[in-house]
């Protein structure tokens, strides 16, 4: 009796690649398509994520410029002052004169109004921390700078505004007038120095366009 061998028993295993090549074409198109969208989506998503992040980081360094910018000019206000008043309180004092009440009545020292919102605000919306690392060093010496002679300025404030009151308004500007020369030197310097720290730190900035 001849044997016939089941055609079942002559099947060869398929290959490794055989089995890929089946189990990619069992994957349903939309699971493809499903997961091709999620990856471009999440693309997508950090490109603009990127984008807000560079225009959130541009528009603190505008913001802070344009503070820096105006900042410089009151301090140059304030350094043509001081200088003014220096020069003439000396002249007065060399010949044993008073002021008159054109120059006390205007103040006998004006320190700037020095302000850093603008660097304030970039710290506190995390645009501090997406800005290049020189970009910070070239702008936080400016800041501390700025608030040492802010500082200084609100104490001499406080202890000429108590002895005014203390003493009278015309009494400390008139009669004391010469305990304001040293001041408005020495502030004339310090305005000169910030004067020039705002200058290298816009020139730095400008780099930044």
């Amino acid at each position: 009796m001849e044997l016939q061998a089941d055609p079942r028993s002559l099947d060869v295993a398929p290959t490794a690649g055989e089995t890929r090549a089946r189990w990619r074409r069992q994957i349903p198109r939309d699971v493809v398509l499903i997961v091709l969208g999620a990856v471009l989506a999440f693309a997508s998503e950090e490109v603009r994520d990127a984008r807000q992040r560079r225009a959130r980081v541009d528009a603190a360094i505008a913001s802070i410029r344009d503070e820096l910018t105006a900042n410089q000019s009151l301090v140059t206000t304030a350094l043509e002052r001081h200088r003014f008043l220096a020069d003439t309180l000396g002249k007065l004092l060399a010949h044993h004169r008073q002021p008159d009440v054109s120059i006390y009545s205007n103040s006998m020292w004006s320190p700037a109004p020095v302000t850093s919102i603008a660097w304030q605000a970039a710290r506190e919306t995390g645009a501090l921390g997406d800005m290049p690392w020189a970009t910070v060093l070239s702008i936080a010496p400016v800041y501390e700078a700025q608030e040492r002679y802010r500082t200084l300025s609100e104490a001499i404030n406080s202890a000429i505004i108590s002895d005014a009151r203390r003493d009278g308004m015309e009494k400390v500007l008139r009669e004391r007038f010469a305990q304001f020369i040293p001041l408005d030197v020495d502030f004339s310097n310090r305005e000169a120095n910030l004067f020039k720290v705002y200058s290298k730190a816009l020139a730095q900035l400008a780099q930044h366009r």
